[in-house]
């Protein structure tokens, strides 16, 4: 059974209640009859959930279905604020898979005053994460730029952990991400979990590059240093100073 087939099941076995299960597998497998049923207003999508409370277009989401997705988009634009147990609005979900084109479907979605907003910085309820901390998690670089091109506040919000964007993608070892920020929004905060910042991060690569760099190339001692040279450039002052600022606050 492949991964897909794996995932399908294990969201399907936990189908119950208002969710209808030909809905469910309408959505998860792009069968475009759903979108008949709804231009034909032969169901209520806003009775549709399930007991995660996902509705229709978080389970197309959840498997990748672009062309639910759109149709769905169309028809019932209302779900595209609509939010899951887990807090998790259909851009999380999104973020997560990775899938570019989806998601500038999805901030498609919104108007330029609902951006304006700040329809793109919900957050999570278990993090407190936005879609942007999700795709950074991730690795997601596309969707990176997608996000913080259409709303670059969302680099300013921090989540549950004190984490900003700039320092999970430092932490996480995606310098391209990491650059991108340093170079395009050079005012982006780095804040970090445990009193930490992404220069912090940053040298906890280095060390952990010069140790590892032949098992693990993506962390290659020549990448952190240009990475450290851009923090030297962009933003060291600006972490240096919240270093400072906390090991010796202003009386």
């Amino acid at each position: 059974m492949t991964s897909l087939n794996k995932s399908y099941k294990a969201e399907e076995d936990k189908i119950v209640g208002n969710m209808d299960r030909t809905v469910f597998e309408a959505a998860a497998s792009g069968d475009r009859s759903l979108i008949r049923r709804l231009e034909q207003q032969n169901i209520d999508p806003d009775q549709q959930v399930t007991p995660h409370n996902n509705t229709i277009l978080h389970i197309a989401l959840r498997f990748n279905q672009k062309g639910i997705t759109e149709g769905v988009l169309c028809l019932c634009p209302q779900l595209l604020g609509k939010t899951n147990a887990d807090g998790d609005s259909p851009l999380h979900i999104a973020a997560k898979s990775g899938n570019e084109e989806i998601v500038e479907l999805l901030i498609g979605g919104f108007s330029y005053t609902e951006i304006q907003q700040g329809a793109l910085r919900k957050k999570n309820l278990k993090e407190e994460d936005t879609a942007l901390h999700v795709a950074v998690k991730d690795g997601h670089f596309g969707v990176v730029k997608l996000l913080t091109a259409k709303d670059s506040e969302l680099l300013n919000l921090v989540n549950k952990a004190y984490e900003s964007p700039l320092f999970l993608a430092v932490e996480g070892g995606f310098l391209n991400i990491a650059q991108h920020i340093l170079h395009r929004f050079r005012e982006a905060p780095c804040h970090g979990s445990n009193g930490m910042n992404a220069l912090h991060a940053a040298v906890v690569r280095a060390h952990h590059a010069g140790m590892f760099e032949y098992q693990a190339p993506e962390l290659s001692l020549e990448k952190i240093r240009r990475l450290l040279s851009s923090f030297l450039l962009h933003a060291g002052d600006k972490c240096i100073n919240i270093l400072y600022n906390t090991a010796y606050p202003p009386t």
